[in-house]
């Protein structure tokens, strides 16, 4: 063994000091405190069936494209892509080198594993008709109805380790929208198969994922932590190193949080804040119109909802317009039509009482309700549930109180937290439910596909002449002026049975600490951590 020397230690000390000065103090980590609004449901990409959850796992996963902040599709784990001059088949090349989470290698049938998981009627994915209806993957409804048992016979192929090949039933020009959804997501099969053939999201240590973020913690009704993933491809770009999504049930108490620094952003601020925000926080507020709606679906077979005559008059009886301004105010707009179309080329359908005045459309709603046998001596009964958020509740009692006063309708309500109101949604038992539904790309096909029978399962509302149209239009989408025409009149057809009520266009109002760089205000949704970054 060998000694240094007094004089040659005190020199390497130097040495070290010196290095260490020079090297300076660690970087701090980036923590990004994110409001989320109630407890996520479920963080399996293909199970989910909530708007808000797809944040999480955008995080967590990455599909063959992703969403930048303006809502623009980009490349995700795919590096291009080309179409076929058909447009029915398209086919992505992944990026070199890519890694689950754990540092395994992946191969183009983890993206494969994903879509055919969706499909699977054994899994019961709620959303698997983005992958037979919005993005009509080949023989993706025969294996989802059970009629197709050969996975092999789908169109989502690997023909090698680094090529996904997706093969369509007709063309879909806005299929890049859609690719980023978590329906796409790819699978990890060992840690799937060690779970049971399922994603384990409640143990980090068996939940795989391949995005720019891994789970590190999950606390039931309190908060998901990600932390940023070593094994992403872009690691080196990503500036946030921890994202903490908290639950907050609560907006009032959600603002207080973010007031005190706690949070740095929100997922939505009260109502009853918004003008004081406006004059105080201008820098900090960000409004925005969403591809979100609200609405009102009824169950054309339960009791008096299946007289067209008492589903119309109740729609007649909503003043869209005062509903907004005087009991909402949240900066949401009235809606009356069932798509949010950003191509002005497009003419969507519009319910009847879009151009009439409050007095005809009154009289006329008491006039049907009369001839379906209701009144003052038999006033009708019905039973709504909907989320228990307070703008859910202040929209809906300001619906309820219109049809009190004006045509004597009593309503019981049934609102509960949003995982409850999403169990029972689902199961169809149900009259009238405040619904929402959030667009998945700016064109009118992704709101009236999820009308079909084909569709939601939640409705049992099926009218053949619908379906007709919309296959119609399915048949000319490479056609853009018939496309539209065809959409249009099978957005009419629906309004005009009078199911689902269009109510409001949602706007975001959002509190985004200055310091959060990179926020992009867009309809899509709120940006991906990735983007983000903390200037202090």
């Amino acid at each position: 063994m060998k000694f240094l020397n007094k004089r040659a230690a005190a020199f390497a000390l130097c040495l070290a000091v010196s290095g260490m000065a020079l090297a300076g103090p660690a970087a701090a980590e980036m923590v990004l405190n994110r409001g989320f609004g109630s407890a996520p449901s479920t963080l399996d990409p293909q199970m989910n069936q909530g708007a808000r959850e797809n944040y999480i796992i955008a995080d967590l996963f990455e599909a063959l494209l992703v969403l930048d902040p303006q809502g623009n599709p980009q490349p995700g784990a795919a590096k291009s892509w080309e179409t076929s001059a058909d447009g029915l088949t398209w086919t992505f090349h992944l990026r070199d080198g890519l890694k689950w989470s754990n540092g395994d290698p992946m191969v183009a049938a983890d993206f494969v594993r994903g879509v055919i998981r969706s499909l699977d009627p054994a899994i019961g994915s709620a959303h698997a008709y983005y992958l037979t209806a919005v993005l009509p993957i080949k023989n993706g409804k025969q294996f989802n109805d059970g009629k197709l048992t050969d996975a092999s016979q789908v169109g989502a192929t690997a023909p090698d380790d680094k090529t996904v090949v997706l093969t369509l039933e007709y063309p879909m020009p806005d299929a890049p929208y859609i690719l980023d959804f978590h329906t796409t997501a790819p699978v990890h099969l060992p840690s799937y198969q060690a779970a049971g053939n399922k994603l384990d999201y409640t143990r980090p240590e068996m939940f795989v994922s391949n995005g720019a973020y891994m789970l590190k913690d999950y606390v039931p009704q309190s908060k998901v932590v990600l932390v940023k993933n070593p094994n992403y491809w872009d690691a080196a770009n990503v500036k946030i190193d921890t994202v903490v999504y908290h639950v907050t049930e609560d907006t009032s108490t959600e603002l207080k949080r973010y007031l005190a620094g706690e949070l740095d952003s929100t997922m939505a601020v009260p109502a009853e804040q918004i003008d004081k925000l406006k004059a105080e926080r201008p820098q900090e507020l960000h409004q925005n119109p969403t591809l979100g709606m609200k609405y009102l679906s009824f169950q054309p077979d339960a009791g008096p909802l299946s007289d067209i005559r008492v589903r119309k008059a109740l729609a007649l009886g909503i003043d869209r317009d005062f509903l907004q301004e005087r009991i909402e105010k949240a900066g949401n707009l009235p809606m009356y039509t069932f798509s949010i179309n950003q191509d002005s080329s497009y003419k969507p359908g519009k319910v009847q009482e879009a151009g009439m005045s409050k007095e005809d459309r009154l009289a006329e709603a008491k006039s049907l309700l009369a001839e379906a046998g209701y009144g003052p001596d038999k006033p009708l009964e019905l039973e709504i549930i909907g989320p228990s958020s307070a703008a859910s509740k202040r929209r809906v009692e300001g619906i309820t109180a219109m049809w009190k006063q004006n045509l004597g309708v009593r309503t019981k309500l049934d609102l509960t937290e949003v995982k409850t109101w999403l169990e029972k949604l689902h199961t169809g038992d149900w009259q009238v439910c405040m619904d929402s539904y959030g667009g998945d790309y700016p064109q009118a096909k992704t709101w009236l596909d999820a009308l079909r029978y084909t569709g939601t399962p939640s409705y049992h509302w099926k009218d053949d002449e619908y379906e007709k149209l919309m296959d119609q239009a399915n048949a000319t989408a490479s056609d853009k002026a018939k496309f539209y025409q065809i959409l249009g009149q099978a957005e009419q057809r629906m309004l005009d049975q009078y199911v689902f009520i269009p109510i409001a266009v949602t706007t975001d109002n959002i509190l985004v600490q200055t310091y959060v760089k990179g926020w992009g205000d867009n309809p899509i949704g709120h940006p991906m951590s990735k983007y983000l970054s903390i200037e202090k």
